[in-house]
């Protein structure tokens, strides 16, 4: 019997606290729920700016090796151009295209840790297929490399649809 007065002295004291406790959290119930609203804001806003990058690395993704094999064409081919006229025309071609794969890179670069494991390291394959080539003037050598750039961008947009999926 003396066990049984022990737990309800202690059922008693646990009642009690608990009491004081709903009683402190009725009057921060507002700052309370002010929080909770905040932290569930903030969480969605992020979630939502990692869609976004996602998405922008997979529209970057479809359109980054029409630009890498335009530019290494091009590149080839202002090799062979006699005159000087049609060089400088040429070449400001090539200027445009190397733009537009600077801020697909920066973009790459400056993204590069928000992403997932799977997506930085695909990144990382794709700046190795990049620039495995330099200059190049072996047609068929150009369409390898094409190949593997393809190849890498289109396992990144499988991880990117995958991340998409998971949010």
């Amino acid at each position: 019997m003396e066990s049984w007065g022990s737990i309800w002295k202690l059922l008693l004291y646990g009642s009690i606290f608990l009491n004081i406790v709903f009683v402190l959290l009725v009057f921060f119930q507002t700052a309370l729920n002010e929080i909770v609203r905040d932290l569930w804001r903030e969480r969605r806003r992020r979630a939502e700016e990692e869609k976004d990058r996602l998405n922008e690395l997979y529209r970057h993704l479809s359109s980054y090796p029409g630009y890498h094999f335009s530019l290494m064409m091009r590149l080839l081919i202002a090799e062979r151009l006699q005159s000087d006229a049609e060089l400088q025309e040429h070449l400001g071609a090539v200027r445009d295209i190397g733009d537009r794969i600077e801020q697909m890179q920066a973009f790459f670069a400056a993204n590069e840790l928000r992403f997932p494991d799977e997506i930085r390291h695909g990144l990382r394959d794709l700046r190795t297929a990049s620039n495995a080539g330099g200059i190049l003037t072996n047609p068929a050598r150009i369409f390898d490399l094409h190949q593997q750039v393809v190849d890498v961008c289109n396992r990144l947009k499988r991880s990117v649809e995958r991340a998409l999926c998971r949010h």
